[in-house]
């Protein structure tokens, strides 16, 4: 199978690796806020789902909520990068 045309430029927006401190939002209907998640990246890989390629992030959880989870990659923002000399996120 050959790779999308294009595919690298759109997945180099993510700029993830093994290693990343990431954090996302989860919907708290009892409270009606948003909470914030953070994990560590222990895995990433390209996947075909819906007949589309996709970048699947495996994040263990700093909260320990569950051993390790699934997420699309846009749905994560970085918070600390395990390269060095990359900037971190600060605000949002």
């Amino acid at each position: 199978m050959g790779i999308v045309p294009g595919w690298k430029f759109i997945m180099s927006d993510f700029h993830f690796s093994v290693g990343d401190i990431v954090k996302w939002r989860k919907w708290n209907s009892n409270k009606n806020i948003w909470d914030i998640n953070y994990g560590i990246i222990t895995t990433i890989n390209d996947e075909i789902r819906f007949n589309r390629i996709v970048s699947i992030c495996k994040v263990a959880p700093f909260n320990n909520l569950s051993s390790e989870m699934e997420f699309f990659a846009f749905g994560l923002k970085l918070v600390s990068s395990s390269k060095k000399g990359t900037q971190n996120e600060t605000n949002s």
